[in-house]
C-alpha cells in the first residue's frame, strides 16, 4: 500500500522541525553547515544512483530538460539556506520561522498563473488556519529582533516559494532521487568557492558526526519524499503542510530540551494539524494543467 503524497509531505515536515537541535550542536557559521549539508546530501544520492537505482534505458542528462531552471534550483537552495541559518544567528528563532513561513501564502498567490493550478476552498481555508496557528506558535518570540535577522529571513521566504514552485515543475522531468540529488549537487559547486576561500570554512571533526546525519538523513533522504510526493499533489497543498515543521520545532524543543511551550503555542500548534487534516482529507492531484504551465515557462 502506497503512502498518499499528502502524509509523506507532512512526515517530511514535522521530520523537519528537529533540525533546529542539529544546528545548535553544530559550532559552525551557516556557509559551513549549508555546504557539509549539500555535499554529503550529494555524495550519498550519487552512489545510491550508481549502485542501488536501476537506470531506465535512453534516460535523458540530468540538464536534458529546462537547463536553466534546473540550474537555478541548486543556487537557489545555497542562497535559501545560508539566508535562513544566518537568520537564526542573529534573531530569535521564532521570529524567523514566522516570516520564513510567509513562502506558502507567496505559492498560493503564484501557484494559479504559473502551475495552473486552482486551489480547493478547504486547501485555502487550510490555509488560513495555518497562518493563524503560526501566528500564535511563534508570536510570543518574534519582538525585539534585529532588523538584519528580519531581512535575512524575508530573503529566505521569497527564495522558499521560488524552490517549491520551481521544483514542481521540474518534477515533470525527473523523479525524486534525480531531482534531489540535481539540486544538491548545484548547491554544492555553488557554495564550493565560498567555502574554500575562507580559511574557517570547512567543518570541524567534532561537527561531522550531526553534519553526516543532517546531509544523509534530514536533506538526501527527506528531499527524496518530498519531491516524489511533491510530484502527485498541488504545490499550495504542499506548501499549507510546510507549517508542520514550526510546529514540530515547537514539539522537539519540548521534548528534548523541556522548553515548555504556552498555553497559545499548544493551541497555534493544533490549528497547524487541523489545517494538516484539512489538505490530506481534500487530496487531489496536481492537474494536467500543470504540463502546459511548464512547457511554456523555460527562464
Amino acid at each position: 500500500m502506497r503512502l498518499r503524497p499528502e502524509l509523506a509531505v507532512a512526515g517530511v515536515a514535522a521530520f523537519w522541525g528537529s533540525i533546529g537541535l542539529i544546528v545548535r550542536e553544530v559550532p559552525e557559521p551557516a556557509t559551513v553547515i549549508v555546504f557539509a549539508r549539500v555535499a554529503i546530501a550529494s555524495v550519498g544520492l550519487g552512489l545510491w544512483m550508481r549502485y542501488r537505482r536501476p537506470r531506465k534505458r535512453n534516460e535523458p542528462g540530468l540538464f536534458a530538460h529546462q537547463p536553466v531552471r534546473s540550474g537555478l534550483q541548486g543556487v537557489i537552495l545555497a542562497c535559501h539556506w545560508v539566508a535562513l541559518f544566518a537568520a537564526f544567528q542573529r534573531a530569535p528563532v521564532g521570529t524567523v520561522l514566522l516570516v520564513t513561513y510567509v513562502a506558502p501564502v507567496l505559492v498560493a498567490l503564484v501557484a494559479p498563473r504559473l502551475l495552473g493550478e486552482r486551489a480547493q476552498p478547504a486547501v485555502l481555508a487550510a490555509l488560513g488556519l495555518a497562518v493563524v496557528g503560526s501566528l500564535l506558535v511563534l508570536g510570543p518570540g518574534a519582538s525585539g529582533a534585529p532588523a538584519t535577522g528580519i531581512a535575512l529571513a524575508l530573503i529566505a521566504a521569497a527564495l522558499l516559494a521560488v524552490l517549491i514552485v520551481n521544483a514542481k515543475m521540474l518534477s515533470k522531468f525527473h523523479d525524486g532521487v534525480r531531482l534531489a540529488f540535481l539540486q544538491v549537487t548545484v548547491a554544492t559547486a555553488t557554495l564550493l568557492p565560498v567555502v574554500a576561500i575562507d580559511n574557517d570554512g570547512w567543518p570541524s571533526a567534532a561537527s561531522l558526526g550531526w553534519l553526516l546525519v543532517l546531509g544523509l538523513v534530514h536533506t538526501a533522504a527527506a528531499l527524496v519524499i518530498y519531491f516524489q510526493a511533491l510530484a502527485q499533489m498541488p504545490a499550495t497543498s504542499a506548501g499549507v503542510l510546510a507549517y508542520l515543521e514550526p510546529a514540530a520545532g515547537v514539539l522537539f524543543a519540548w521534548w528534548v530540551l523541556s522548553e515548555q511551550p504556552s498555553p497559545a503555542t499548544v493551541a497555534g500548534g493544533l490549528l497547524i494539524m487541523v489545517a494538516g487534516l484539512l489538505v490530506v482529507r481534500a487530496g487531489g492531484d496536481a492537474g494536467p494543467t500543470v504540463t502546459a504551465a511548464v512547457a511554456g515557462n523555460e527562464p
